[in-house]
């Protein structure tokens, strides 16, 4: 089951793109049609608020965004490797090509501390944001991880804390992980 939470990670993310900060589901029905909730089971440009310009149904929003630059830094080691998620997201985000992705403050903040020098783990914003939490299924990509439940949710926290910091954001990445890691392992009788 493990191989396709990542997967997971990513089709929930474009199935949110439509609405993605958006939080009138009033708004959300009344855009998408249907009282039944049957509006959000398809894929939708992000038409409600003006935060992912050139994006189009199907694709990533920041999360999603940021999730694939875990998984390429996780594709390159095999393994998670603080150090090598922060350049490959920095490379990343400074990218001309990329120019087009949504910064948010936490993704400002660690861009402007790496710009003057800071490494991790001095990178992230004070944020009780749980963008970082949101990206702790893409560590299912790697078997290690898998396999050991304190080292996976060691590296959904260090993974989380690359971009946001605080008590509250690490509680939340702590416990997605746990309950992830122990869904995952869970055996039906």
């Amino acid at each position: 089951m493990s191989a396709f939470i990542p997967r997971a990670v990513f089709s929930a993310d474009s199935l949110a793109l439509g609405s993605h900060w958006c939080y009138q589901a009033s708004q959300i029905a009344e855009k998408r049609g249907g009282s039944d909730r049957s509006h959000i089971l398809g894929l939708y440009a992000p038409e409600l608020v003006t935060y992912h310009p050139g994006k189009s149904a199907g694709d990533l929003t920041n999360n999603g965004d940021q999730a694939f630059v875990l998984l390429e830094a996780l594709s390159q080691k095999k393994a998670f490797d603080a150090e090598s998620f922060v350049g490959r997201f920095v490379e990343s985000y400074e990218a001309p090509e990329n120019a087009h992705l949504y910064k948010d403050h936490a993704t400002k903040s660690l861009l402007e501390k790496h710009k003057n020098g800071d490494r991790f783990p001095n990178l992230s914003a004070q944020s009780e944001d749980l963008e970082g939490a949101s990206r702790t299924g893409i560590l299912f990509a790697v078997p290690a991880l898998v396999a050991d439940e304190s080292a996976f949710v060691k590296a959904a926290v260090e993974q989380s804390a690359i971009s946001h910091s605080s008590a509250k954001s690490e509680a939340a990445t702590r416990l997605v992980a746990h309950v992830s890691w122990r869904l995952n392992h869970a055996r039906v009788t």
